[in-house]
This record gives structure tokens, C-alpha cells and sequence, in this order.
């Protein structure tokens, strides 16, 4: 068995990550985001964030989350968006180690 994540989970701590063994590149955590039309108001974007980040503080959802193997996280937008960014190059390098071609 193989944890796909960047770090152990808390529910299965016994059970190596690719990273560790020896795909530091390979991990599959999942991550949630919202977005909306750039033409979407601005008072209506920093509304919805606003409210976002006042649901994922909230400590029952976080406990949920945990229970699930979840780590909630509020980046922001300007982080969320690195991420996003971050991501893509690294899928792409890891399809290209790993000979993945899209036909």
C-alpha cells in the first residue's frame, strides 16, 4: 500500500508516500477552490470570500475534514492561484518522467 499525498496521513501513519519512496514529484493530494467570472463585481467577490473563509474556520467543518484524512487550508487568493500554477508544472514534468504522452 501506497500513500499518494506529499506527507503521511493521520490515519494510515504507517504507510510510505511515493515520495519516500523515491517519487518525491509524485504526489496526488487533493485540493478544492472556488472561482468566479473576472466580471463578477468586486464587492461581490470579497463577499463570497469572506464567507468561505468564515466556513472553513469553523472548527466542526475542520473536524469533519480531519476525520476524513483532510487538511483545510485557507491560502488566499494570490497563493491559491502560485498553486495552481505550481501544479501544473509539476504534473506536467512528472508525465514527462514517467513517458506519458497525450494522443
Amino acid at each position: 500500500m501506497t500513500w499518494l499525498g506529499a506527507t503521511r496521513s493521520s490515519l494510515l501513519p504507517d504507510v510510505a508516500t511515493l515520495s519516500e519512496q523515491g517519487w518525491p514529484e509524485a504526489t496526488f493530494d487533493a485540493w478544492y477552490g472556488f472561482a468566479v467570472p473576472v466580471q463578477v463585481p468586486l464587492p461581490i467577490q470579497q463577499r463570497l470570500i469572506s464567507d468561505i473563509q468564515a466556513v472553513v474556520a469553523d472548527p466542526a467543518l475542520q473536524a469533519q475534514l480531519r476525520a476524513q484524512g483532510m487538511e483545510p487550508a485557507n491560502l488566499g487568493q494570490k497563493a491559491f492561484a502560485g498553486l495552481m500554477e505550481t501544479e501544473i508544472v509539476r504534473y506536467r514534468n512528472l508525465a514527462q518522467r514517467a513517458r506519458i504522452v497525450a494522443e
